[in-house]
């Protein structure tokens, strides 16, 4: 028993290396959002920190819509503060915050769509005040 622990101690980490959330891919492994936010309750605290490196959120649009969503992501990306890479294709602009806490953020691969759609300054930007200066030069 004494080595299945601490085998289990070295693999476990691996198994949360690359956590996709949401629908199945073959070949890789899938993750719930209820398998993750049990993980975060039950393990010690910084295991998600350390062992989590790459995180997909593959939520689809129309089954996992709503605040609830985004707070479970804003939950998760809490908690895996080590995430190096992060690729969301759908709902991320109500986490874009949470985004500034990452450690170790490296990589971020979203769906400009969203940011453009729905962010007004990006879609009519106000003019900056160094530009109003150098126009009336």
């Amino acid at each position: 028993m004494l080595v299945a622990q601490r085998v289990k101690i070295c693999v476990e980490p691996l198994l949360y290396h690359g956590v996709l959330l949401g629908p199945s891919v073959p070949g890789l492994p899938r993750f719930t959002v209820d398998v993750v936010l049990s993980a975060i309750e039950k393990k010690p605290p910084g295991f998600l920190k350390y062992a989590v490196k790459h995180l997909f959120p593959a939520f689809d649009k129309q089954s996992d819509s709503g605040p609830q969503t985004a707070s479970y992501l804003d939950a998760i990306l809490e908690a895996c503060t080590g995430i190096t890479s992060l690729v969301a294709w759908s709902r991320l602009n109500d986490s874009l915050t949470t985004l500034a806490s990452l450690d170790s953020f490296r990589r971020l691969t979203i769906d400009l769509r969203e940011v453009f759609e729905t962010n007004p300054r990006i879609v009519s930007p106000t003019p900056c005040s160094e530009t109003s200066r150098i126009s009336r030069s």
